[in-house]
């Protein structure tokens, strides 16, 4: 059994509506995603930048995502470059506070 996994996906746009659309449709099209993800975190660097953490139970889930992402976000023309890192190790969730 494998640990858990955090994958982290920067991805940039040419245009602030390019990327209000490519979360529409991520959004819409990709809800069952969430299924194989621990914890979802969108986070809108500036208007043309997106970088989306998410942690998974173990690395099969996060593969499974990623596939599907992949394929889904190379048919988004808008989505001008993106990348993937990998994080392991022990996970600590924490609690939103506000």
């Amino acid at each position: 059994m494998s640990s858990p996994i955090a994958r982290i996906l920067h991805f940039s746009f040419d245009t602030a509506k390019d990327l209000e659309l490519w979360v529409l449709k991520y959004q819409t099209e990709t809800s069952e995603l969430a299924q194989e993800a621990i914890q979802r975190t969108f986070i809108k660097t500036d208007e043309t930048s997106l970088v989306i953490c998410n942690i998974y139970r173990n690395e099969e889930g996060a593969d499974i995502v990623f596939e599907m992402l992949s394929k889904w976000s190379d048919t988004v023309k808008a989505a001008r470059t993106w990348e993937s890192l990998n994080l392991t190790g022990e996970v600590v969730f924490s609690e939103p506070q506000f």
